[in-house]
């Protein structure tokens, strides 16, 4: 069983077949975050283990002041603020996650955002999608099982 946490603000809207098929899949249990502060909640939630985070670049701060201090600098961009600071571990509270695999699907290139493929976040350059209308929902469903085993 793959654990995913899934990190969008398009989750009802563009993004519904892709996540009604992985509602179906029997290997995955899924949970949802629409902006940084659920998904900061669900992942210092030490009950949570998850094996993939799925993340996207642009959303919400959500209603927490924990992001005040990265808004002008984020432009609605908390994804790579939220990976850097698990991937930071501040305080110890994402010590649970240690074997988590992470994961972006976003609109963006990945020449837009060169500061995830180096430390604190150090993502694997496999681990970065864009969000295409060919990318189907067969294809998205192997990019998380391919996450989950990298």
């Amino acid at each position: 069983m793959i654990k995913l946490l899934w990190v969008d603000d398009n989750l009802d809207q563009d993004l519904a077949e892709k996540r009604m098929s992985l509602l179906m899949e029997d290997d995955i249990e899924s949970d949802f975050a629409g902006d940084a502060t659920e998904a900061y909640f669900l992942l210092t939630d030490i009950e949570k283990d998850y094996d993939v985070v799925l993340m996207d670049l642009r959303h919400p701060a959500g209603p927490d002041d924990i992001w005040n201090e990265y808004a002008e600098q984020a432009d609605r961009k908390y994804g790579p603020v939220l990976l850097k600071m698990v991937k930071e571990n501040r305080e110890g509270i994402f010590s649970h996650l240690s074997k988590t695999r992470y994961g972006v699907f976003t609109i963006e290139t990945k020449e837009e955002n060169p500061d995830l493929f180096q430390p604190p976040i150090s993502l694997p350059d496999q681990n970065y999608k864009m969000k295409t209308h060919a990318y189907d929902e067969t294809d998205f469903i192997n990019f998380i099982r391919a996450l989950n085993k990298s």
